[in-house]
């Protein structure tokens, strides 16, 4: 079984190259990545840097320059239309939904590739991860963590968990809303992915929380969500919001993912895929191959 890792990538160069390192030292004989550059004009040229780098590696990657093509103006990016290019380009039977600033401290390619092949056809199954804390994201170079990843998992380097049970490496104990797959370090089969048209666009626009309407209707499909145990371990790199994110962030009700998921689900017309489209913006998949390719 063939894994696609879709990876969007979005004014953080340096978080993506330890994501990319960190899928690249693995050595899965049967993977690719489909990295989705979305940087502003002023700094995508370093994210190709990045990309060319594991080229010349060897590793096995799709790239998009994406950034012409998003909406939401002012530099805000809406991810979810980076995320579709990479399913529908993708050539694997799973895909791996993989943040631009999560790295993968375990064998996590293979190990998802197991679960889903040994399991269960309708299996969305969700890494455990952990976030670093700024103050750890400030020395994350001093640290071994090109050989060693879990080097960086000690007491006090994380303060969140976003998906999954186990040990926490924070000092206060803190469990964000996971009552949906955040697509942090998620997997499922791409053919399900393509019945209901991946992610839809518009509704994260409106309420920066795509992920649970992905997740409602996955679930409406009949999916069976799991949240693994710490053996699938990843940890999501701490960095700072754009002023138009952090502006349009604090202009949202304080309520959580699945909070806000059911305050707006009868509200959005025809969002949330209701034809099952490739979301409002579907963009023909003739023009999408004019962007693709390697660098």
């Amino acid at each position: 079984m063939k894994v696609s890792v879709v990876i969007p990538s979005y004014n953080r160069p340096e978080l993506l190259y330890r994501v990319l390192y960190s899928l690249w030292r693995q050595n899965d004989l049967d993977y690719e990545l489909c990295i989705m550059n979305d940087d502003d004009d002023d700094i995508y040229k370093k994210t190709e840097e990045v990309v060319n780098e594991f080229i010349s590696k060897g590793a096995p990657i799709q790239y998009f320059y994406t950034a012409p093509y998003k909406r939401g103006g002012n530099g805000w990016s809406v991810e979810t239309y980076p995320y579709n290019v990479g399913i529908r380009h993708a050539t694997g039977d799973l895909i791996l939904l993989n943040s631009g600033d999560v790295m993968s401290v375990s064998n996590t390619i293979a190990q998802h590739r197991m679960a889903h092949f040994n399991v269960i056809d309708n299996l969305v199954l969700i890494s455990t991860v952990h976030s670093l804390t700024k103050e750890t994201q400030t020395k994350i170079d001093s640290y071994d963590w090109k050989n060693n990843p879990s080097s960086l998992l000690f007491k006090g380097s994380c303060d969140k968990m976003y998906t999954g049970v186990g040990k926490s490496y924070s000092n206060a104990f803190e469990y964000e809303d996971a009552g949906s797959p955040y697509h942090f370090q998620m997997s499922v089969l791409k053919k399900h992915l393509f019945q209901i048209r991946g992610f839809d666009e518009d509704y994260y626009g409106q309420t920066n929380c795509g992920d649970d309407d992905i997740a409602d209707r996955l679930e409406r499909c009949g999916m069976v969500f799991r949240y693994q145990n710490p053996t699938i371990l990843a940890l999501h790199q701490f960095h700072g919001c754009s002023a138009d994110f952090t502006q349009k962030t604090a202009s949202t009700p304080k309520m959580s993912g699945w909070e806000m998921f059911h305050v707006y689900r009868n509200k959005m017309g025809v969002i949330r895929n209701a034809k099952h489209e490739w979301g409002q913006y579907p963009r023909e998949m003739d023009k999408l191959v004019e962007i693709s390719g390697a660098v």
